[in-house]
């Protein structure tokens, strides 16, 4: 796993700035989400838009707009 080869763990990528974490987070991907937290990934690192992966994991809305959205 690059991970083993010292990839950075929370590096950041495309326009929203998103992690791995997040990535990971929105599309199920559980044993990768655990792998990720273990090596130190941020589960309170922030993307452009202000989501986390907690709120990637809800559908990719931060946890106000998904609130907004239910209420």
């Amino acid at each position: 796993m690059l991970l083993d080869y010292g990839a950075e763990v929370n590096a950041t990528f495309a326009t929203l700035e998103t992690t791995a974490l997040m990535t990971s987070s929105f599309h199920g991907h559980a044993q990768i989400v655990r792998t990720l937290l273990d090596h130190g990934a941020s589960a309170k690192a922030v993307d452009s838009q202000g989501s986390t992966a907690l709120g990637y994991a809800f559908g990719g809305m931060c946890l106000e707009q998904k609130a907004n959205s239910i209420l």
